[in-house]
């Protein structure tokens, strides 16, 4: 639409040009084509002279439209400091004992069978796409509206201990619980870890939050360092970027209990100045956290984007959403559901677009 509006206007301003120039040499406009006192050579000129203009206005319109950034090395060291990675650590023991009987005892106690309960409640706390075929066919005894909340009341009672460095600033930073598409997770400097606590999903809350300050580093300072240690389970680590997620797809590093495990990142940051803001999410490619267009959450990241996109292809497949994504008005699948999502494991092809780092120089 914007290069039609254009080639008109460019049409319009040539034929305004034309006809001036014949009136300031008194040719008649129906005459041009007998005059002879015209010179061939200077209509060319001028026709080329504007085609010209014209093919360089618009091929610098449409890389302003495409390509309107300009990459370049930061070179005042002061501002290098890099945000700290995001971890997500999952805990490979889903279930505490206790919670599960008491669980049980609450909720379920008129259940005849408690066995085969409990075995179905252990099976709905390891729930992932890839242990969807280990629920049984015949058994399904609650709503699939309960298996979130019995699913985060039987969470195993995860402790540890943890320091990091700059606690001077920032105190000793927690982990917060959240919910991921491998189960109940933890979360450690990540701006979207409040969007994906089991509690703001569970209340279908919509709330965007101000972005709260990281865990930040600087190459002349040394290292930044955060440590757990006390663990009481195994686990499997995501790294990320604070302003994402971890997904199925993302590679984890997986440690039994009672083990030592050393991971050491090193950032490649990009920033951006403050006029990327004025650009269109087509131009920059990318969004900021604040423009979300996605149905599962206020915030945007790639990978929520990608998780949407999973949500989509579920309903496409099985007439249902897994019960660990949030609530987007469409029906949670049942084990039914669930069985029939296991056989299109892997089968997923989602085009999402990069978040863009809030931060500015």
């Amino acid at each position: 639409m914007k290069e039609t509006i254009f080639f008109h206007s460019f049409c319009y301003l040539l034929w305004t040009v034309i006809k001036f120039y014949l009136a300031f040499q008194n040719v008649p406009v129906s005459s041009v084509c007998c005059d002879q006192s015209i010179s061939i050579l200077w209509i060319v000129a001028l026709f080329s002279g504007m085609w010209g203009t014209y093919w360089l206005s618009h091929s610098t319109w449409q890389r302003y439209q495409k390509n309107p950034t300009v990459i370049s090395m930061e070179r005042d060291y002061k501002e290098w400091n890099s945000s700290f990675p995001a971890l997500t650590l999952c805990p490979t023991t889903k279930f505490d004992p206790t919670a599960l009987n008491n669980l049980i005892e609450s909720r379920y106690a008129h259940f005849n069978n408690s066995d085969r309960l409990e075995t179905f409640l252990l099976t709905l706390a390891n729930a992932t796409y890839s242990s969807f075929k280990d629920f049984s066919d015949d058994y399904d005894p609650i709503s699939s509206e309960e298996y979130l909340s019995a699913a985060y009341e039987i969470r195993v009672n995860f402790t540890y201990n943890m320091s990091n460095t700059h606690i001077q600033e920032l105190g000793t930073t927690q982990l917060a619980p959240i919910l991921t598409e491998m189960g109940i997770c933890y979360s450690f400097n990540s701006h979207l870890a409040p969007y994906l606590h089991p509690r703001y999903i569970m209340n279908r809350n919509r709330t965007l939050f101000p972005m709260q300050p990281l865990l930040m580093g600087h190459p002349m300072s040394g290292e930044t360092l955060a440590q757990l240690m006390n663990i009481n389970s195994g686990y499997v680590v995501y790294i990320h970027s604070p302003n994402d997620s971890a997904d199925i797809a993302t590679t984890g590093f997986e440690s039994s209990m009672n083990n030592f495990k050393t991971v050491v990142a090193v950032p490649l940051t990009i920033y951006s100045s403050d006029e990327v803001k004025q650009l269109s999410v087509s131009q920059r490619r990318c969004r900021f956290i604040h423009e979300s267009n996605l149905k599962i959450s206020p915030a945007y990241s790639f990978k929520f984007c990608r998780m949407e996109c999973r949500i989509k292809l579920s309903l496409k497949l099985c007439g249902c959403v897994p019960f660990f994504y949030p609530p987007t008005g469409e029906p949670i699948c049942n084990v039914k559901g669930m069985k029939c999502l296991a056989k299109y494991e892997g089968n997923c092809l989602c085009h999402c677009i990069s978040i863009k780092r809030e931060e500015l120089s």
